[in-house]
Order: structure tokens, then sequence, then C-alpha cells
């Protein structure tokens, strides 16, 4: 036997296994009924009254999600940065020019 082999052991197994009664079985040994609305009791949702809340207060969450949201103003115009083409930066003749533009730039902030 090899691991290629198990596959077709398992195919073979889960069709004779999982069988609609054989899956029901198992729902009621775990405590889920399906069909048994009462299944569960008032005290196991106490946890859940914490987030109760009174009805104007779920009045007032309502009205304030329900409020339009502010307008946003008119972009600013960017302008920052100077557009190029894609290059390889360290060409001799690209990279000169980007030498010049920075030097020139430095004699304009001094």
């Amino acid at each position: 036997m090899s691991i290629y082999d198990i596959p077709d052991m398992v195919k073979i197994a889960l069709s004779l296994a999982a069988t609609s009664e054989n899956i029901k079985i198992c729902f009621k040994v775990a405590g889920v009924c399906l069909f048994n609305r009462d299944i569960f009791s008032d005290a196991d949702f106490m946890l859940s009254y914490v987030t109760d809340r009174p009805a104007r207060v779920q009045q007032l969450l309502k009205d304030t999600l329900e409020s339009p949201l502010p307008r946003v103003g008119e972009r600013k115009s960017g302008g920052g940065r100077k557009k190029r083409k894609a290059v390889i930066l360290t060409d001799s003749p690209v990279k000169h020019e980007i030498e010049l533009e920075r030097a020139k730039k430095k004699l304009k902030e001094k």
C-alpha cells in the first residue's frame, strides 16, 4: 500500500459512512437537533442580555447613523513632483541631467 491508494479507500469508506441517517445521529449525539426549537433554555442566553439597550438609545444610534456625512472639500493641486519617463538612472546622460537639476535647486534654496 502507498499514499496513492489512500484516496480510493477514503472514497469507498466515506460514501458508506456519510449517509443522511448517520449525519442526523451525529448531530443528536452532539446535542444539536435541527428540529428541536427548545434545545436551548433562557439561561443559555443570559450573557447576551448585557448588550440589550433601551429603545431610546437604539433610536439615537439609528438617527446618528442615518444622518448624512459632511461634504468633502475640493482637492488641492499636488504639483510637487516633476513628471518623468521611466529611465535607467545610472545611465550617464540621465544621471548628469539629474545631478544638474539638483545643483540648480540647491542654488535657488541658498
